[in-house]
């Protein structure tokens, strides 16, 4: 049997009947669950079987591509029947995964070749047969019914070892309880119609502000009742958009014509043309809706979160968006008749077949403007019931605008339309015709509407008696209008639960989403600790501690009901080593405490004496100012370095990015980059609550000792206990003078900037970089290692005498501090700097500056354009790294200048072509300089500063927010150098090639940067750096180029382990999986202290609190303790 893997799960595609009944049979047998996907159009958790098997094995997952066949019969010249498998689409499924959906082969086009057609449809057709039964699904009228023409459905349940099909027809009870079952009675594989003869349709969109619209939108009467005009449209449905100023009815009408000769189409448009393209205004409602949805986190990304602009820019456009920016932006997308620029004045007309007029919605691509609904069916029995769902709605709607709903919560629309009664037991028009409120959802908003929108209309309408549409959002299963009050909406839902029993006895239908929405299960609640927690958390679920005794109660706490506690710092190491095991964003799960320091970021003390220099400060306390700190408390002012560069005093490196905590960047490892001076070398004690809940400090030992554990607890990522304050050894306050040079990566020797000359062999790729690390107080090397290709040959790497076309670069960041002058010796200071007293800095220039740009701007000047380049890089990036979905949004086929073109050739073309778009990008945000011509007509980059301001190059956060990438970052001895750039350099020659493999890997990641850097060595056991200076190489992808990082660099991990080139890790980066080759197995012989390690841990934290499962998984603290015999 076939099978095919979407988004690294496994899909069965069985052929036939047999393949189903075996399939169910094996998990009857295997214990394993079984669901069928159709087109994927329901709510996820609805369609998937649970993740792993009763015996952790995978369950099964089936898709019935294969079984689409369709018979028709001919009875009379005005009716027939058809016989048509469930795996049929009804339409062309453009996103179907398999690539088997085509227009021709679909379930509408070939009855209308036959000459028949249904009566009704829903507003899209990408869906499956028998995933359109199983929900329940509908058209929009009171007057027609898919239903209707349903006469059998043969399906096959899991009642016995040798399951076979069963058909069902009507009036059977069993049909209308199969009709509509979610799969949860067995699975649908043909159904049965009846036909009619086809026929047109023709009808009418009129768009219009709400007061002017033709239908009573208020309930209050005076005009044509909705209700009414449900009945009287045989076709119909409305999209009422009620904001404030701007609030408009879209009414969309229409009836059916006779067949004739020479019928020419006029297709409705749901979007008005832009330059004679249905696409493109498509993808300018997407990219508006996703600005509205996700405006307030880009901002934070380009200013910081934690930034006064920030915050009055949020302000400004919270108060401006109803009042003045919605109105200017909806009719852009929704004209009225009155601003059309298609139709002035007048409605919308269009004709069209049957199949491709009535569903109106088949040309909004599903995941170019991806929506998320709710479908409320509300039983129109009761006189007056539609006007008073109106009324209710208005007043909900009033209500919501009075009270400033955030931006992405009030800016779209509720579909109305209706449903004929039906006689399926789970059908949402059980016994009664329906209105239908459908309530819309932007699906690329930041949060979820489940807790923050949706309710409010389960709630408002509860008193109704709804009931919902199957495929789309449920209320909480545990909540005032989940399982219970559902299921009292249908009479008949105690048989069909008898039924379920009978034909399913194991469950094996049954996953847990469809146990607790129908209350056939107990729902899941989070366990509730014994004891009240000695602190309460945030609205997030963080806890705040004061003081040291407040983490001795919550760890005491944590003990007592054998939870986990974690502490995050400034969240820059990767979210599943941070947090405990189930905390999601909001909630804390039952598992553990989340711990945040903001209360504990004081300087406790700042010594400056001739015999010694040292300061004391809270681990909450961040090195510099966080735009991010998502309390806002960090400031410039409150940050460690600040208030030690005002007292005179310095660290002697700092990194290029200052967001982190100081005990989160010591607890990692974390290193600037100088093989000079470490940052951890000036630790001098720490002081932590251990896992019993107990203070201790450790202290730096004279005479040094390596194996005290004060050198275990420093670098122990949060494992052995909680730092509260850390004294650093400091020294006496300096400047600093470098520069920053862009060459081509050929450039032979490798330009240093010192007196020092090193002889290198000529064939060394980076010839002499191991001497810039090694003798340059501060350094950093970006190196991009491969090149647009070549006429005449794929290999990317081929040297290019022409460097302005080429790619391959060195960006060699290069920094000493400087020389302070005597009565005998200048020193580094001159009439350009100014002396030490009078100190006039030249800021080092972030990178990415366009080629085109001045470089003398004034400083105001200069800042706009860092901060428009900013916008620029991370824009590109973000296309770059998304296009391939992109492209895929549009579907499996693309028309272009009226071809048909298949979206996997575009997307090889784009690939192709994308090296030497890179090299014009490039060429542009880093141009090469020029160090052959006197004067240079752009020279390198020169500046000096004090030494906070000028080690800190990466204040405009290229790798935080606003290009946001993965890294992993391999450390390796200095000496190595040399061996590990060749190796990289003769991979990457292989690897990227035009018609390259690209698995886990796309345009985007390759044409991406090594960063390389050097650390000192320390003795701290678990530090990268023990006892070896080191090279340190970081890889990068982009943050949604894969799945899984760690699939991406997993070849890097392999190319070192091949070649038996040992290399450690930085800890708060990504890590090889548990399972890779280069595992907790692999990592220990890398460290000497790693058994002394393991035993400090234990010692320090016996009860494992502070032991997630990233880190059981990483370290393999279980089985190491085992092997040392640890009880």
């Amino acid at each position: 049997m076939d099978t095919i893997v979407i988004n690294n799960r496994s899909y069965y595609l069985p052929a036939t009947l047999t393949d189903v009944q075996r399939l169910i049979a094996n998990a009857r047998e295997s214990h394993r669950k079984i669901r069928v996907c159709g087109s994927g159009h329901s709510v996820r958790a609805s369609i998937e079987p649970d993740a792993g098997g009763f015996f952790g094995e995978e369950n099964l997952f089936i898709m019935l591509s294969k079984l689409n066949g369709v018979k028709t019969k001919k009875i009379t010249e005005e009716r027939g029947t058809v016989i048509v498998e469930a795996g049929c689409h009804l339409g062309y499924d453009p996103f179907d995964p398999t690539g088997i959906s085509t227009k021709e082969n679909s379930l509408f086009a070939q009855l209308d070749v036959a000459g028949y057609a249904l009566p009704d449809m829903g507003g899209i057709t990408h869906q499956t047969v028998g995933g359109f039964l199983s929900t329940g699904s509908s058209g929009g009228s009171l007057q027609y019914s898919f239903w209707d023409a349903l006469q059998s459905i043969t399906f096959i349940p899991a009642d016995s070892d040798n399951p076979q099909p069963i058909t069902v027809r009507k009036p059977d009870s069993l049909f209308y309880a199969v009709g509509v079952s979610m799969g949860l009675l067995g699975i649908i594989v043909s159904a049965e119609f009846t036909l009619e003869r086809k026929y047109n349709i023709k009808g009418q969109e009129s768009i219009t502000l709400t007061d002017e619209c033709a239908i009573d939108m208020s309930g209050q009467g005076g005009k044509i009742s909705l209700e009414q005009f449900l009945k009287d449209a045989p076709y119909n449905r409305l999209l009422w958009y009620p904001q404030p100023l701007v609030g408009r009815v879209v009414v969309w009408q229409a009836e059916r014509i006779a067949p004739v000769p020479n019928f020419k189409p006029k297709p409705y448009q749901e979007f008005e043309p832009l330059f004679g393209s249905q696409l493109l205004p498509q993808f300018l409602a997407d990219a508006v809706y996703t600005g509205i949805g996700r405006w307030p986190r880009w901002l934070g990304d380009l200013l910081g979160t934690n930034t006064p602009l920030y915050r009055k820019a949020i302000d400004f456009v919270n108060q401006a968006y109803y009042p003045v920016i919605f109105p200017k932006l909806l009719p852009l997308f929704v004209p009225t008749n009155h601003e059309s620029s298609t139709h002035f004045g007048e409605p919308q007309t269009f004709q069209d077949v049957w199949y491709e007029g009535l569903p109106m919605d088949n040309g909004i691509g599903d995941n170019l403007f991806p929506v998320e609904f709710t479908e409320l069916w509300i039983p129109m029995k009761a006189p007056g019931t539609v006007a008073n769902v109106l009324k209710a709605l208005n007043e909900l709607f009033d209500d919501f605008y009075k009270s400033q709903p955030r931006i992405a919560d009030g800016s779209f629309c509720v579909e109305l339309y209706a449903a004929k009664k039906s006689k399926f037991w789970l059908s949402p028009s059980y016994g009664s015709d329906v209105l239908r409120v459908d309530i819309f959802w932007f699906k690329r908003n930041l949060d979820s509407p489940v807790t923050n929108y949706f309710p409010l209309f389960w709630e408002k309408l509860s008193e109704f008696d709804f009931r919902c549409h199957w495929g789309k959002y449920l209320p909480a299963a545990a909540g005032a209008q989940g399982a219970d009050y559902l299921t009292k909406q249908y009479e008949k839902f105690d048989d069909f639960l008898d039924l379920r029993t009978t034909y399913d006895p194991q469950g094996i239908f049954l996953n847990k989403y469809w146990e607790e929405h129908l209350g056939i299960a107990p729902v899941r609640q989070i366990a509730v600790p014994v004891l009240k927690a000695p602190i309460q958390p945030d609205a997030n679920g963080y806890y705040h501690p004061k003081n040291e005794n407040d983490i001795s109660d919550l760890i005491k706490y944590a003990i007592a009901n054998q939870l986990k506690v974690r502490v995050r710092g400034a969240g820059q190491s990767v979210s599943k080593s941070i947090y405990t095991d189930n905390f999601y964003s909001k909630t804390n799960g039952p598992d553990g405490i989340v711990i945040m320091l903001d209360n504990m970021r004081k300087v406790l003390e700042i010594v400056n004496e001739k015999d010694g220099k040292y300061v004391t400060v809270q681990a909450g306390c961040n090195l510099g100012f966080d735009p991010y700190d998502p309390v806002n408390i960090s400031t410039e002012e409150n940050s460690l370095f600040y208030q030690l560069r005002e007292a005179g005093l310095a660290i002697p490196n700092v990194s290029d990015a200052i967001h982190q905590t100081v005990g989160g960047f010591i607890s990692t490892g974390s290193a600037a980059g100088s093989t000079y001076h470490s940052f951890l070398e000036s630790v001098l004690s720490i002081s932590l609550i251990d896992g019993e809940g107990y203070s201790q400090t450790f202290s730096r030992p004279n005479p040094d000792d390596s194996d005290n554990p004060f050198y275990g607890v420093v670098v122990s990522m949060g494992l052995m206990g909680v730092i509260y304050s850390v004294t650093l050894r400091c020294v006496d306050f300096f400047h600093i003078k470098g520069r920053e040079l862009v060459i081509n990566d050929e450039e032979k020797p490798l330009p240093i900037y010192s007196k020092q000359s090193y002889a290198k062999s000529k064939n060394d790729k980076l010839p002499m970089l191991e001497d810039v690390l090694r003798n340059v107080e501060f350094a950093r090397v970006i190196w991009w290692p491969f090149d647009a290709p070549k006429e005449g040959t794929k290999a990317i790497a081929e040297k290019d005498l022409d460097k302005s076309k080429s790619s391959k670069r060195i960006v060699l960041w290069e920094a000493r501090q400087m020389k302070k002058p005597t009565p005998s010796d200048p020193g580094d200071y001159d009439q350009r700097t100014g002396n030490p007293d009078d100190f006039k800095p030249k800021p080092y220039r972030p990178g990415f500056y366009p080629s085109f740009m001045p470089p003398n701007l004034d400083q105001n000047q200069k800042k706009i354009v860092e901060l428009a380049t900013q916008l620029a890089v991370s824009a590109i990036f973000k296309v770059v790294d998304k296009w391939p979905k992109i492209l895929l949004d549009l579907g499996n086929k693309i028309n272009l200048d009226d071809k048909e073109r298949d979206t996997k050739e575009l997307q090889k073309m784009a690939e192709a072509a994308w090296p030497r778009v890179y090299t014009q990008l490039l060429n542009v945000f880093m141009p090469i300089n020029d160090i052959d011509n006197e004067p240079p007509e752009n020279p390198p980059q020169e500046f000096w500063d004090n030494w906070l301001n000028g080690l800190n190059n990466d204040k405009n956060e290229y790798s935080n927010n606003l290009l946001l990438a993965n890294r992993t970052e391999v450390w390796v001895p200095l000496e190595q150098t040399g061996e590990v750039i060749n190796m990289l350099e003769a991979f990457y020659r292989e690897q990227f090639l035009i018609d390259a493999n690209l698995t886990n890997k796309n345009a985007a990641n390759v044409c991406y940067v090594n960063e390389i850097l050097g650390a000192k060595k320390d003795s701290f056991w678990l530090s990268p750096a023990y006892q070896q200076d080191s090279v340190r190489i970081n890889f990068y992808s982009l943050l949604a180029a894969n799945d899984d990082p760690c699939d991406y660099f997993q070849q890097f991990w392999d190319l070192f382990f091949i070649n038996k080139v040992d290399f450690r890790l930085h800890w708060g980066y990504f890590l090889p999986k548990p399972n890779s080759p280069q595992n907790h197995c692999y990592l220990k012989h890398r460290y000497q202290k790693w058994d002394d390690f393991i035993k400090l841990r234990a010692k320090m934290d016996p009860h494992k609190v502070f032991v997630n499962k990233y880190w059981e998984e990483h370290l393999g603290i279980d089985y190491w303790e085992k092997q040392l015999n640890i009880v």
